[in-house]
Order: C-alpha cells, then structure tokens, then sequence
C-alpha cells in the first residue's frame, strides 16, 4: 500500500477537493476515499485533537474515525440512514445484513492503531469480492492524467506483484491472478508488466487457479503481438474455451502467434527485452494439460503448424516434432506419437553443445531456456501414449527413468546412469518427498508394475508355470515398500488399492481385508468432483471386487462360491464396458482361485480368460483405442487357438477373435486414410497391409473352422444366424478395406504381389464353399464385399429378433456379445454407406441401390437414427430410378420401397415432409402416396407448411400449358 500512498500524495495534494466535489466523477471520488486520511493529516493536522507529531496526527486521525464510523453504525441500525460519506446511502436493510456479518464486539477504539486497519484489508482482499474492489480502486489511481506518475506507478504495481505471486502464499496469489486479469481491462500494459510466464503458471498450478493462468498467458500473447492495444474494455466477450471471459482484438491482428516470433516484455525497471512467445506458448501447454482441456491446445497447433509447408524429417524444429507428435496423440495414433517423442527424447543434446549446434540436431532450433521445459512434455506425452496401448513393461521403464532423473543427486555422488532394469529401493526413496514426481510420475510405474505383475501371475496359473511372475512381484514389492517407508500416512491413502492389491499377491488374507476396509474409506472422503467420474468410478468397483473375492476367502470357499463370483462378474461384464484394469483385477483373482483348486482351469480358467479378454478388448474398440485392442487380441491369440483345438469352443470364441481383430484393424484403416492419406509413412503402411492381410486370411480360414458358415443363410437356428452375420459384416469390411487400399494406390508393390498371387486364390477356393455366394472374379475384392454386405443385409432383422432371447446362463450372454462385434444397426450403416460410395453418378448401380435403400428402411424399422438421416438420399435413389422405365430393376426397387415403408411407423417421416411433397408433385407419386395418406391422417400438421409453401412457389411459377 506505500505504492498507492506515495502516488496518490503527491498529485491529490495539489487540489483543493472539496471544492469541486459536485465536478468530480465516481472515479475521482472514489479516489478521494481512498487518500482521505493523508490529504486531511497533511493539509490540516491541527484538525486531528492532540496531534503533535505526524505519527501522533495520523492515529488521532484514525480514532475520530473509528467513532465515526460506529456512530453511524449505530445510528443504521437504529433506522437512521445517515452515512459515514453523504455519497452513500444504504438502507436498513443494508445495515442489519452488515450487523450480522460483523463478527464479536465493537473494537476499543482509544486501542486502536493503523496496523490494526490491515487484518480487515487483507480479509477483503481474500474474499470473493476481493479483486473487484481493488480493481476499482486501482482503476482511480490509473486514470490519473499524470502520464509519468502513471507509468513510474505501474512499474511499482508491476514488481509488487509479482513479488506477491514469487511468495507462493495460497490466499494471496488467487488474489493477484484475478487483479491482474481484471486490471487487463482498464490497461492493456498491465500485461507486459506482468511476472514471468513460469511464475505464472507455478502461482496457479499451486492454488488451483489454472483457468486465470491461461486467461492471463493468452491476452499476454495477444497483447504483445497487437502493440499493447488500448482500450481493450469494449473488446471483450465469453468465450467457451475456459467459461470465463476473453477479450478479442480487431481482425486486422493475427489472433495466433507462431512460437518464434520475437515479443517485447517490458520489465519492471522499465527495459524493453526481447523474448520469444514460445515461451509463453509451452507455458501455456502445460497449463492446458493440468486442466485437462488438452484438445484445447489442438487448435493452437493446427493454425501454428497446419498451413506451413512441409518440410523433410531432418530439417523440422523441435515444436514443430512436438506439435505434430500431438496432433497424432488427440486422433489416437499413439504409436506415431510414440515413435515421435521417443525420437526427440534420444536426440535431447544432454548438455552437449557441439550436439545442440549441430544442423542435423531438432533441438538446436530450440529457444534458449525451454530444452528442460519441452523435454518434460515430450516425457509426460511418452508415458500417457504408453499408458494409452497399455505397454506396462516399457510404461515402467520409461517411468522408472524420467523418475530417476528427477532425483536429487547427492553432492559427493558420481554421475551414473540409472539402471531402469533392476532399480533399487535407495532410488525411490527420495523421490517421495518431490512433488512433481509424487503426483505424476510414481503413480505410473507403480500401476505399470502392478499390471505387469498381475499379468504375470495369470500366465503361471494357465500355463502352469512356478518361476513365473516372480520378478514383477519383487520389483512391485520394491515400489511400494519403498513408499510405506518414506511418506507413510500419504502414500497409504494415495495408494490403498495398490497396497490391497500386495497383500492379496501375498496371500496375507486378514491384512488385505483390513486394507479393503481402509481404501473405501479413503475413497469416500477423498470423493471430489475435481476428479474424473469414470476414475472415480472405476476404483470403486475394483475395491468392490476385491472385496468380494477377500470375503469369499476368509469364509467359506469352495466351487460353490467361486462359480457363484464367476457368474456374478460375467453379468457385470455384460451390462457394462470394462476397462482392461478391471478385466486384469478379476482374472488375476480368479487365478487365485484355481491356485486353490476352487476353479479348473481347463474348464472354467482358460475360457474366462477368454471371454473376459475379448470383452475389454471389444471396449477398447468401442472408445476409439485400436492400437491397445491389437494388443490384447495377440496376446489372447494362443489361448483362443487352445480352446478351438480342445473342442470345448462351443461359444465360437475363435470366430469372436476374428471379428474383433478384424474391427480394430478396420478401424486403423480408418485412422490412417485420415492421417496418411497425402503424406504417408512408410512403417504405417506396411503395418497396416500385413494387419489386413492377416485378418482377411484368419477370416476366410473360419469358414473351413464352422460348418454353419458354408450354409446358405438361415433364419431358423439363431446361432447359426448369429455367426454368420457377425461372419459376413467383418469379412466384408476387411475386404473393402484392402480394396481400397489396391485403388488408390496406397497399397505397395510387396503387398500387391502378396495379394494376387497367395491370398487372392485361396480367398476363392473358399469363398466357393459357401452356398449362396455369388462373386465376381472381373472385380473380386469389391463383388466379394458387396456379397457378404448383402448376406449380412438378409440376415440382420432375423439376428436382431433371435437376440432378444435371452439365452440360459451369463457364459451364452457374453458369448453371444463377443460375437456381435457389429450390432445390426451398426451393421447396416455400414452397407448403407459402402453401397454410396460405389454408386457412381451416370453408370449403373441397381446393385448398389437395392441394397443401399434395403439397409437404410431396414435400419429405420430397427429403430436407428442413422437410417432415419438417410432416407432422404434413399428416396431420391428411388425417384430417380423410377424415372427410367428402361432399367429391369426400376420398378423392381419401387416395389420394395413402398413395401418397407408399409411397416415404418409414420412419425419418422415427419422430417421429410418437404422431400416427399417434392417427390409428390416430381412424378413420383406411386412412391409416397401411401406415407402422405398416412401422414395426413395422423399428423396433419406437419404437411400444412411445406404444402402451402409449395401452392406459392407454383403460384409464382406456373407451368407452362400443354398445347392441345
């Protein structure tokens, strides 16, 4: 407060105010409150009684004060509404509310000293209306005319900030961040004036204010790079980016600035220093990531990066690595984003200058001061793209160094490497006490381990193996041991689940009991809203689980119970997606149980394995995750092969392995048309040719596997037409896949050799089998998929009213689950939008069309809203092929559009009202009378507006008479 007193002295002293009282703003007296109390001590000290000495004058000031102000109070609540200011006027109301929120009695006011009026300051500047307050009061002394009194006084409010924020006080820099970002208003300079960016987002990491660390490093950005635009009030307006407010500049300025570009930031001595806003940029990223908005910072990078032409892999600079190396990571190739970061990390100079010079090096392109920062966020993406595919071995090893590298070293210590493959208890133990580590780096490698070791365990009760797992139990054990001993009370509620987890590997029962017991607790009180639910949710139902095993155990444990929890988590499996910890928690513990001779393992093991395998890795499939479901399916390959071999695979589980490594390979053929399409990698496309491959040959193997395959399609035995419409739908994607592969010229010249000369012959000899099937051999990959598009096309009502039957046991449910890797609306989506790619304009398609408008009236009676949004293309199919009597299939395909359309309930063509009166009154009215009839009975309404906009546009255009 010496900054707002030696300011405001030394310019308010010079007028006389209370002579132009009625002349002054709310500003300027806003002002005059503010600096009542020196100008009346230094104008008029004789008016303060007893006052000899200035330090005398001021306290007998501030005590006439006091008694003012409670005799105005007094008199507030007494129903009189006189003010201490006659500016104010409160009511009684007003008064009371005060009363009641003005804690204990009436201070001692002959007691009362000026150090006694900061508690209440500070109070203020602590509470919700804190920073307004201040605002305004800052907001006086800026708009004062004095332009050098101005900027010497921003120069101080400047470097009293950010030694405010450099102090780490938790109740003062949330205060200081919503001052600066409300003082950004009043004066665009503030900004420049601002602290460093690091310190800014240190000061709100640390107090939870990370929305104001964006808000602030984004107008600093804007600001630099606009010259410091005055009047930035007018130009504000909400944004939803951070549900708070953001002040746009005029078009004319650039919104993004690209990370090389020099800024000036004016320190608080007042020298102009250049600096890069990369900066500012990677600060910002890392604010973006705490907040868990980092799709947020996609749209930084795409106006950064996307419209820059595209330089070779050596000649790139190191943001330009990174923002690429992200932009995979949000589409899902985490892989490339892998391949990416694991790339820049190698090269990292490590404080080797001749390296870091070096043209042929991404980080010698690098901004001074920002190696560590970038190489910190090129470690944390590496480990989530790790975390992402579920590599636990290489997530622990990469943990397990970036957590190393973080520890202290000891000053009489020599330098070594950290030894990732056998880390020692020693090397943790200092770690614990480290912030950054404790809360983003530990946790991963102690879930890598415990996944690692989990996995372990489930490989030695199926194969049989002792020396198994013994090695991921001891380097677990390491880790948390390592815990317990250096943070106890911390690392125990942080880590309960884990810690439940050690003592059921142990087999100490009652101690994994009472842990159970203290991890709920734990949950129940650490339950934020600030973390995410499905986090939340997912620990609760692994300590559920736990439980549930940990109460079987110390009861009464036989086949009996074990079955019974067997059957009770097939049923949770069913009704809800589980994620692979959570399939790896409940098979592990089943281990235990055949450990204990309480389950076989030939009969009731290896098939839950299984089951349970390819339903995580089915849910994978289903939040986008392909990679990490590719992962899982070869680890179940071995074990899908053994239940196949045994007989025992009367839940076709090697059909189900297919279908499901069939979707996720279609799906990175997806991802990689999206990505690769105009500049692909080589590595990528030749994963993807082989994973093609292998799937079209694994699939077209079933049908020697499975009698019913070779049957025509049946519509009687509702396993068999489970099979082969999950048969048909996968087969038929991959098929497609590769075919598009061949024609646009992404397919090598290996691949394409492989595919004439080995695949394509036995893809024929099987394919002639099955009863039924008609292909072509002028165009065979694409006649093919348009052949089992259209056995999938018959078989998908059948499949979808056989599935309503519920079958006898929860093993038949989720079997019958794992098969339907396509439900049938999703399936018939697919044929409709194969069907439309291959209808060209000008050639004949009757193909095509049957069976595009065949899937979409039949996805419609289904009840997908898919199939609703694509009648309109399916009824102008139809118009138009009704137009040309000379096609055979015309009159053929309007046949089978009314009658599909007869069985529709009408309520699903009220949204295309206006195309079928277009149709109507376009010659096509054989094909929409029936809908219109039926529409204008039931719903009149809805054809009054387009009929009467139609009777006006004929009106205004009338047709022209016929002559005769």
């Amino acid at each position: 407060w010496s900054i707002f007193y030696c300011e405001t002295h030394n310019f308010v002293s010079q007028v006389d105010w209370r002579k132009c009282v009625s002349r002054l703003s709310r500003a300027d007296e806003l002002r005059q409150k503010l600096v009542f109390a020196a100008t009346i001590t230094t104008e008029a000290p004789a008016a303060a009684p007893g006052a000899t000495q200035p330090d005398a004058a001021m306290r007998g000031f501030y005590r006439q004060r006091s008694i003012h102000r409670q005799r105005a109070e007094f008199n507030l609540i007494a129903g009189d509404t006189t003010t201490l200011f006659h500016s104010d006027c409160v009511g009684p109301a007003t008064a009371h509310l005060c009363c009641r929120h003005r804690p204990g009695a009436l201070p001692d006011v002959q007691a009362l000293r000026p150090e006694g009026f900061v508690k209440p300051l500070f109070q203020l500047a602590a509470s919700g209306c804190g920073p307004v307050i201040l605002t305004l009061v800052l907001e006086s002394l800026l708009d004062s005319p004095h332009t050098a009194r101005r900027a010497s006084f921003l120069r101080g409010l400047g470097g009293a900030l950010a030694g405010l924020m450099a102090s780490g006080q938790a109740s003062i820099v949330p205060l200081c961040l919503s001052l600066v970002w409300y003082l950004s208003g009043v004066s665009g300079e503030i900004l420049c004036l601002a602290p460093e960016p690091s310190l800014i987002v240190a000061s709100a990491t640390s107090t939870g204010r990370v929305a104001a660390g964006i808000l602030l490093l984004e107008e600093l950005l804007c600001v630099s790079a606009s010259g410091r635009p005055n009047g930035s009030r007018q130009l504000s307006l909400c944004t939803p980016w951070t549900a708070s407010r953001r002040r746009i500049y005029p078009l004319s300025f650039p919104s993004f600035v690209l990370p090389d570009v020099q800024i000036d930031l004016l320190s608080t001595e007042g020298i102009s220093e250049p600096s890069s806003s990369s900066t500012c940029w990677w600060q910002l990223t890392r604010l973006y990531i705490a907040a868990q908005r980092g799709d947020e910072i996609l749209g930084w990078l795409c106006d950064r990066w996307a419209g820059n032409p595209k330089t070779p892999h050596w000649q790139k600079s190191v943001l330009e690595c990174v923002g690429e190396a992200l932009l995979a990571e949000d589409f899902g190739d985490y892989e490339g984003a892998f391949s990416e970061l694991s790339e820049l990390i190698t090269t990292y100079p490590n404080d080797d200058e001749a390296q870091a010079n070096s043209d042929d090096n991404a980080w010698a392109t690098c901004p001074s001061g920002l190696n560590a920062e970038l190489r910190l966020v090129c470690r944390e993406e590496l480990l989530q793209c790790l975390q992402k595919l579920g590599s636990w071995q290489d997530l622990d090893q990469v943990a397990t160094t970036t957590a190393i590298s973080l520890a202290p070293e000891p000053e009489d210590a020599c330098v070594r490497e950290p030894s990732t493959s056998n880390a020692t208890i020693c090397e943790f133990d200092s770690l614990w006490m480290e912030p950054y580590a404790m809360e983003s780096v530990l946790p991963l490698v102690i879930s890598s381990r415990l996944q690692a070791c989990l996995c372990a365990e489930i490989n030695k009760a199926v194969e049989s193996r002792a020396s198994a797992g013994m090695t991921e139990l001891e380097r677990f054990r390491q880790v948390m041991d390592s815990g317990l001993r250096s943070t106890s009370d911390l690392f125990e509620s942080k880590f309960a689940y884990e810690l439940t987890m050690l003592s059921v590997l142990e087999s100490d029962w009652d101690r994994a009991q009472l842990r159970c017991s203290t991890a709920f607790k734990t949950l129940a009180q650490t339950w934020s809203s600030l973390e995410d639910s499905y986090i939340r949710l997912e620990k609760a139902q692994l300590l559920t689980e736990v439980k549930e095993f940990v109460e079987i155990t110390s009861g009464t444990l036989n086949a009996v119970s074990s079955m019974d929890l067997l059957h009770k988590w097939y049923e949770r499996c069913i009704e809800s997606d589980p994620s692979e910890e959570l399939t790896t928690c409940r098979l592990f513990l089943l281990s235990k149980l055949a450990g204990m001779d309480c389950l076989s393992i030939q009969q009731h093991l290896v098939p839950a394995v299984v089951d349970l395998g390819l339903a995580g890795a089915n849910a994978c499939l289903r939040t986008g995750n392909s990679p990490r479901s590719i992962n899982q399916l070869n680890q179940l390959r071995r074990l899908t092969n053994a239940c196949s071999q045994s007989g025992s695979d009367n839940g076709y589980r090697q059909l189900a392995w297919c279908n499901a490594f069939s979707r996720a390979w279609k799906s990175v053929h997806t991802l990689t048309s999206v990505l690769y399409c105009s500049t692909g990698r080589a590595t990528a496309r030749f994963d993807l040719e082989n994973g093609l491959s292998r799937c079209l040959s694994l699939s077209s193997r079933c049908i020697e596997t499975y009698e019913g395959l070779r049957q025509p399609p049946s519509f009687c035995d509702a396993d068999v037409a489970v099979i082969q419409f999950s048969h048909a739908i996968s087969i038929a994607q991959i098929l497609s896949s590769l075919d598009d592969l061949q024609k646009s010229g992404r397919l090598s010249d290996a691949g394409s050799k492989h595919l004439n000369a080995s695949l394509l012959p036995a893809l024929k000899a099987r394919f002639s089998r099955i009863q039924g099937l008609e292909v072509s051999d002028e165009d065979f990959l694409q006649s093919s998929a348009l052949a089992f598009f259209k056995r999938c096309l018959e078989l998908a009502r059948c499949v979808m009213e056989n599935t309503k039957a519920i079958p006898s046991s929860a093993e038949q449910k989720l079997c019958r689950r794992n098969l339907l890797v396509y439900t049938p609306e999703d399936a018939l989506l697919e044929v409709a939008n194969f069907c439309n790619a291959h209808m060209i304009p000008g050639i004949r398609s009757d193909a095509y069309a049957h069976a595009f408008v065949s899937a979409v009236l039949t996805a419609m009676y289904l009840g997908s809203d898919g199939g609703s949004i694509r009648f309109s293309r399916a009824l102008q199919i139809t118009t138009s092929c009704a137009k040309f009597r000379q096609h055979s299939d015309a009159s053929t395909l309007g046949d089978l559009f009314r009658e599909m359309t007869k069985d529709l309930p009408v309520w699903m063509f009220l949204q295309w009202s206006d195309c079928l009166l277009n149709a109507l009154v376009n010659g096509a009215s054989e094909l929409v009378a029936d809908i219109l009839r039926r529409v204008a009975c039931l719903f009149p309404q809805a054809l009054s507006f387009p009929f009467r906009a139609g009777a006006d546009a004929g009106e205004a255009n009338p047709p022209e008479p016929v002559p005769g």
